[in-house]
């Protein structure tokens, strides 16, 4: 929140250093470096997504390989047992 106050504030000041004081002319601004930006942005949730995805496949890998290696020591651990009582 208080990054998004920050940035909201930066814009503020550059709009009025370029000397924009109009409604209309903000708007207009506004429209202006949303159009300019849009490839960007949009290229940023791209990756965003690849890398939540990656991380994602990452987890699920991870989490089998761990009980892969639980059921491995449980098998272990009931080895060993069973070769205590015999």
């Amino acid at each position: 929140m208080t990054s998004y106050v920050i940035s909201w504030l930066k814009v503020q000041e550059l709009k009025i250093e370029r000397g924009i004081e109009t409604a209309r002319a903000i708007r207009q601004w506004k429209k202006d470096k949303k159009k300019r930006y849009a490839p960007w942005t949009l290229q940023m949730r791209k990756i965003e997504n690849a890398i939540s995805q990656r991380r994602k496949e990452i987890d699920r890998k991870k989490a089998h390989v761990q009980s892969v290696r639980d059921l491995h020591d449980q098998k272990e651990l009931r080895d060993k047992e069973r070769e205590m009582w015999e």
